[in-house]
């Protein structure tokens, strides 16, 4: 298997949290660490890493040239502090977006569009893999990069 290098280019990135307007809904306690999440997925998320000792920063914003043809700002649910790991040994990410049903057409275009100008890799995830994992032991498949 070929080495993975990571390529990312955070250059004028500020790793910082933004408020995205979650808000806890209804009598689901959404929150964690003091942050508001849009999700159940969202939320045992950040528990999971939190629990693996990964440090994250949630709702960074990005912005991208093109996506489908036009800027476009992004913020992903979760950025891996600039820190690269490997899922499952072997797919290069940087952070995470997940979502609970399906992911749409300008999900994914967003998705691509960072991993073409910054190579910066987001893994897209279910809400329902996320509980998944949760339930079978808790534990991410996640390894750093450099501890490869």
């Amino acid at each position: 298997m070929a080495k993975i290098v990571d390529r990312a280019d955070w250059s004028g990135i500020e790793i910082r949290s933004i408020d995205v307007g979650a808000r806890n809904k209804g009598k689901k306690i959404l929150a964690f660490g003091g942050i508001n999440y849009a999700s159940k997925g969202e939320v045992t998320l950040a528990r999971l890493l939190t629990k693996q000792k990964i440090l994250f920063t949630p709702n960074v914003p990005l912005f991208l040239e093109d996506v489908n043809g036009k800027p476009n700002n992004y913020v992903p649910d979760f950025i891996l502090n600039g820190i690269p790991y490997l899922w499952k040994g072997a797919e290069l990410i940087h952070g995470f977006e997940a979502k609970g049903k399906g992911f749409s057409p300008l999900a994914i275009a967003r998705v691509e569009a960072l991993r073409r100008e910054r190579n910066i890799f987001i893994k897209l995830v279910s809400d329902q893999m996320i509980l998944d994992i949760a339930e079978d032991g808790g534990l991410l498949p996640l390894v750093r990069l450099d501890d490869e």
